[in-house]
């Protein structure tokens, strides 16, 4: 990981997912590029151009003014390696999606960190820039809350829906718990099985996951990997959100598919859990 990329509105929730970006850039030895957009709201074809270049000018000051203020708070803090961290900022005019997307490959991103507001409002936001971000970014996308306790990453649960299929795609999260020394803990929920037909299916499915999680081992020489699969007659959603409440871990991963599991997931548990333990990190892997 050489680059974090940490869009900013200069809000508190702001703030903290600065704080989260410093930790995993001391960690990794990473650059942070401080990014702000903002767009001219109330502006017409009757605004003389003049005015629109001093409003342009005005909000522009502003935004890299502070976007400075953060680069200097970040660049006091020392990697591993003992140099400061490196910044960068970013200030355009653009809708704050668009600009995100649009950064991610011209300065390869590697992972970027997003600030929501308090919780009565993860809903709304989930539904406009951060879902357009998690739909379209190429890259992880860490969400974080004001209310997010700053500690470090000793236990990651990734929620995985198809394990054959997910589980290769997990390489930027065992990335994290090898720099924190995390245990990571794949989740897989399966429906109550209806008779031993289903049950021996599941364990045959359980050992074969095993395998393949014996080999990640392996492969990226992280021994630190279990594998927790379980029934449940309530939904899929239910069931992790309990597992969550239960064993509260450091960040909750889920690889984002379009399919019809991620959506119930997503919207049900995911949401829910925010609204109730918004001090758990989010990470949505592709």
């Amino acid at each position: 990981m050489k680059t974090i990329l940490l869009p900013t509105d200069f809000a508190m929730h702001s703030e903290k997912a600065m704080e989260f970006a410093i930790q995993i850039a001391a960690q990794a030895n990473a650059r942070v590029i401080v990014m702000h957009s903002f767009v001219l709201y109330g502006t017409d074809a009757y605004v003389p151009s003049d005015m629109m270049t001093d409003m342009y000018q005005e909000e522009k000051e502003h935004s890299e003014k502070a976007l400075m203020a953060y680069c200097q708070k970040i660049s006091l803090q020392k990697s591993r390696n003992g140099q400061s961290i490196q910044t960068e900022y970013i200030s355009r005019q653009n809708f704050a999606a668009s600009e995100i997307l649009s950064i991610i490959p011209e300065k390869n991103i590697d992972l970027i960190i997003m600030g929501v507001e308090h919780a009565s409002q993860v809903s709304e936001i989930l539904g406009s820039i951060t879902m357009e971000v998690v739909h379209k970014a190429k890259c992880p996308v860490l969400f974080v809350q004001e209310s997010s306790r700053l500690r470090p990453f000793k236990e990651i649960y990734a929620a995985l829906e198809d394990v054959k299929q997910d589980l290769p795609a997990i390489f930027p999260v065992i990335y994290l718990a090898k720099l924190f020394h995390a245990a990571l803990t794949v989740v897989h929920v399966n429906e109550q099985p209806a008779d031993m037909a289903d049950l021996r299916k599941n364990l045959r499915s359980k050992e074969a996951y095993e395998l393949l999680l014996n080999t990640l081992k392996e492969q990226y020489d992280y021994p630190n990997m279990t594998l927790n699969c379980c029934a449940s007659e309530e939904s899929i959603a239910l069931k992790i959100d309990e597992l969550l409440i239960h064993n509260n871990p450091d960040m909750l991963v889920l690889v984002f598919k379009k399919r019809k599991w991620f959506d119930a997931l997503f919207h049900k548990s995911v949401i829910r859990h925010l609204l109730s333990h918004a001090d758990i990190p989010l990470l949505i892997i592709h």
